[in-house]
Parts: structure tokens; C-alpha cells; sequence
């Protein structure tokens, strides 16, 4: 336990831990806010039933993780890890906009 604490105080590791936390929370309040959406608005909008669009769309949602995952290893393997996470954060950020 005391080593998993001292982790936590190493530079390289903590940035990389909140990074990973806030990706995992940030997609888990999509796919909530997500789901919502479908449940109340796609009754009156859609013919189809809300259980069905709600399980396709969180699965086109993991389909990006399915497809990508094996790549991204590859890609994690070869190059330094602070300078993916750097990368795809600034993607992300343009991305957004």
C-alpha cells in the first residue's frame, strides 16, 4: 500500500493518473447524458424504440476503443507516453472547437 502512495508523489506518474481519471469520467457523463437524451427525445422524434437507439449508439460509442485499441498499443509501445497524451490532448481540444 505504501508503495502504491508513493507512486501517486512520482511526477511522471500522478499526471498520467488524473489524465486517465478524467478521460474515464468525462466519457462515462457522455454516455449518461447521452442515453438521456435518447430515452426523452427520441420518442417524439424517431419511429424506432429508445432501448434499441440507446444500445446502438453506446455501441457505436466503444467502437472507436474496439478498433483502435490494438494500434494505439503499438503506438504506446514505440513513442514515449507524455508525448502521446500531449497529442491527442491538443487533437482533442481543436477537435472540440
Amino acid at each position: 500500500m505504501n508503495a502504491q502512495l508513493y507512486l501517486m508523489r512520482d511526477k511522471r506518474v500522478l499526471p498520467l493518473f488524473v489524465v486517465q481519471f478524467f478521460g474515464a469520467f468525462n466519457d462515462n457523463v457522455l454516455k449518461t447524458c447521452l442515453t438521456f437524451l435518447i430515452t426523452y427525445k427520441a420518442i417524439s422524434i424517431s419511429f424506432l424504440n429508445p432501448t434499441l437507439l440507446i444500445n446502438l449508439a453506446l455501441g457505436l460509442f466503444v467502437l472507436p476503443f474496439i478498433l483502435f485499441a490494438g494500434i494505439a498499443g503499438q503506438i504506446a509501445d514505440k513513442y514515449d507516453k507524455t508525448d502521446i497524451i500531449r497529442i491527442v490532448k491538443i487533437s482533442e481540444f481543436f477537435i472540440i472547437l
